[in-house]
């Protein structure tokens, strides 16, 4: 499978988390998913491969990527991957958008992925000349000279703004305009139009009904061109920059100058970098590593954002983003940021002394540190807000995280106590964890005889719970209507109690494949047998010697001691749905306290994605060979052969063969010999740049340097390419950390 899809999986699966929506819960919906895609190299690179699987036609089809998520959440809405180059991301969130106002959608996945896999691409930009030597983007600076290609993805989740606020969501940011076009016939097929760029910005704010100069920040497509950027300056100073009454500066930037260019996803990660600004109010600066490009002629009221700022604004703050394919597809996007929400009523005190906080992953190892993550989030959360309630924090968790395999679930009475059960479980998941097997259990619910103690089970649990509340008046009205009249008063309570506890469990999740009765839990089990099919099982059966769940409906288990304990009716209710929910069955936690809690709790934590390995057997990149003419790798005892802030020379020859070498083989060659020096396989590549690739038989010089972090920088060289001046081509470039070592610092990849 294309990791590509993997990443659109991942990063799709934490947007709706983030929004406060349970992935698991919109299967059958009508969500539709737009996705920009535009690389192929996985497929490239394994369509010379002599195993050919059954599974790359899906594995690498650029179509899947948005159909898998659509797949795999079981969503009906549209599935679509869109390719318009660089601009493919961004026209998918203006598809998504215009699915969701045609009310073909009520939901939508946006975004885009881009992963370099293979070095085929960076060799035709390269003969192109769209890359920048200097291994740098210098969007609209004087030393503009091509991009870097750039590896990621992005997620946005969209809804009409009147159902995310029915809904109760937290809304980050409102799109008020969007529009698309085309360069049409310019002076090359990859030269941009400034015509056709202005265009699409009028159209953008027009749909938006936005004056330009409202407009505080724009997030342009700013590759580092010669070109390209003048023509894009240009373009937003005629619409954007014009001197008007109200006109404050609007500043322009490039993420591109961050993290390089993500091409299909550079439209999301503009689009991203934008909402983030107007929710932070905060403008972040480009990297400005030159003086900026004089042909720009930058005015008093449209400047480069050189420097961090505060975003000032006495109305509501508005930015737009861009984002231009090299094929001439344009599109622009006009962001505008949500009125400060309206915060919930302050909520009466919840009469529960403990609370459920449900822990899940997909594996033990996953589930301790989901359980770190929420001390964590717990620690952070009550020293922002210390007035902040337990009960909602454990209710957000509930209510947004899918319900995964392999389950813990802690019942909480504070948040010292909260902190306390997660440590212990991070500490010990895999004894802790409970995972669950394929074959589904079974619940029999058991209904018993009169028991006096129920009366008062069933107050408590009246004035604890509104959803057992809601039940009793339900069955109340079964009750009277299949009760005899001349039947005490105490056995109807009981028999209404029945009922309406066996309506709350299946309202929560937990729905019986059957039934057991005794005594007057006989009438009680016909009358809920009206509201949910139930099947009677004799006190003898088979089934119940096995793996069923038994669950008895109020103090009186005639499959139990008499003597057994029932408990404070809140905690028996937690204990029940705690061993239902342990046992395989999907719990509707939220019904327990309502759907508002997460609107006064933050984010959750990111799921831990455990990133197993799966690539597939007899890859090319496995068949280079490899040797090495240097023996000192090593010092004396063992002990590293460079010591710190020492250079050592280390010659490496690579065959690549009739495919020449690749950006692969100089990873191998440099893990090998990082490898070697450190002594341990526990290392970490940052900052690699690749500035050309040698002949396909070459002798590569590998120059390493070590730092007082126990890092090593290196420098590729090739024998056989001559520099100038600069005596051997320097190939590529970077820095491998040892993750062995505490003092690692950890920087941007």
């Amino acid at each position: 499978m294309d990791p590509q899809q993997r990443l659109l999986l991942e990063v799709g699966w934490e947007a709706l988390e983030d929004a406060g929506i349970r992935p698991g819960g919109l299967a059958g919906s009508n969500t539709g998913v737009f996705i920009g895609i535009s690389n192929n190299d996985f497929f490239l690179r394994f369509s010379q491969s002599s195993n050919w699987d059954r599974h790359i036609a899906t594995g690498g089809a650029p179509s899947i990527a948005a159909n898998r998520i659509s797949y795999f959440l079981d969503l009906r809405g549209p599935s679509i991957a869109i390719d318009t180059a660089c601009s493919s991301s961004l026209v998918a969130v203006h598809q998504a958008c215009q699915s969701l106002k045609t009310g073909e959608i009520n939901l939508a996945m946006a975004g885009g992925v881009n992963l370099i896999l293979d070095d085929c691409w960076n060799q035709v930009l390269a003969n192109a000349q769209m890359l920048s030597p200097t291994g740098r983007c210098h969007s609209f600076q004087s030393t503009a000279d091509g991009y870097v290609r750039g590896e990621g993805g992005g997620m946005v989740i969209l809804k009409r703004v009147s159902d995310a606020v029915k809904d109760g969501d937290r809304i980050i940011a409102v799109i008020k305009g969007h529009a698309v076009n085309q360069d049409g016939r310019s002076n090359g097929l990859t030269a941009p139009n400034g015509l056709a760029q202005q265009d699409v910005i009028r159209r953008a704010l027009s749909m938006a009904n936005i004056r330009a100069d409202r407009v505080g920040y724009v997030e342009a497509h700013g590759t580092g061109t010669r070109i390209g950027d003048p023509i894009e300056f240009h373009a937003l100073r005629t619409i954007v920059g014009r001197e008007t009454p109200d006109r404050k500066t609007c500043y322009v930037g490039s993420v591109k100058s961050n993290i390089g260019h993500l091409e299909a996803a550079a439209g999301i990660a503009g689009l991203i970098k934008v909402i983030l600004s107007l929710h932070h109010q905060y403008i972040p600066p480009s990297l400005l590593r030159a003086d900026i490009n004089e042909q720009l002629q930058p005015a008093d009221f449209l400047k480069i954002a050189d420097s961090g700022r505060v975003w000032e604004s006495r109305d509501r703050r508005v930015a737009a983003v861009s984002s231009f394919g090299f094929g001439g597809t344009n599109a622009h996007v006009v962001v505008e940021e949500e009125a400060p929400a309206i915060s919930p009523a302050t909520p009466v005190a919840l009469p529960q002394t403990s609370f459920p906080l449900a822990v899940c992953a997909h594996s033990s190892a996953a589930l301790g540190v989901v359980a770190r993550s929420y001390e964590s989030w717990i620690r952070e959360a009550l020293q922002v807000d210390p007035t902040v309630r337990l009960g909602d924090l454990c209710a957000a968790v509930n209510g947004v995280r899918s319900q995964l395999p392999c389950r813990r679930v802690l019942n909480v009475r504070t948040s010292t106590d909260a902190l306390r059960q997660l440590e212990e479980l991070a500490n010990d998941a895999d004894r802790m964890a409970i995972p669950l097997h394929y074959a589904p259990v079974q619940a029999l619910f058991v209904f018993g005889n009169t028991n006096p103690s129920d009366s008062a089970f069933a107050e408590r649990l009246v004035a604890l719970c509104d959803r057992f509340r809601e039940a009793e008046f339900r069955a109340r009205a079964l009750v009277e209507a299949a009760y005899d009249p001349n039947g005490g008063d105490e056995s109807r309570r009981h028999i209404t109690f029945q009922v309406a506890l066996c309506r709350l469990l299946v309202d929560l999740g937990v729905v019986p494949s059957g039934y057991v009765a005794k005594g007057s839990g006989e009438l009680a089990a016909r009358i809920a047998a009206t509201m949910i099919p139930l099947t009677r099982q004799p006190l003898d059966s088979e089934s119940l010697r096995g793996d069923s769940l038994m669950i008895a409906m109020g103090s009186d288990n005639p499959l139990a001691p008499s003597n057994e304990p029932v408990g404070d009716a809140w905690n028996w209710l937690l204990n029940q749905l705690a061993t239902a929910y342990q046992s395989g069955f999907d719990i509707a936690w939220e019904r327990l306290y309502g759907s508002d809690a997460r609107r006064r709790t933050p984010p959750l934590p990111a799921y831990p994605w455990q990133r197993e390995k799966y690539w597939p057997a007899g890859d090319r990149a496995n068949n280079v060979n490899c040797t090495s003419s240097a023996t000192d790798f090593r010092g004396a005892g063992g002990g590293p052969a460079i010591g710190d802030g020492a250079q050592r020379e280390l010659s490496m020859e690579v065959d690549g063969g009739d495919r020449g070498v690749t950006n692969e083989d100089y990873l191998n060659t440099v893990f090998q010999m990082a490898e070697t020096v450190f002594g341990s396989p526990s290392l970490e590549l940052r900052e690699f740049v690749v500035f050309c690739r040698p002949h396909a038989a070459a002798a590569l010089r590998v120059t390493m340097t070590r730092s007082a972090h126990d890092s090593v920088h290196f420098r590729v060289l090739d024998n056989t390419l001559k520099g100038g001046s600069l005596g051997l081509k320097c190939c590529a470039e970077g820095a491998v950390y040892s993750l062995d070592k505490p003092t690692v610092p950890r920087g941007a990849v």
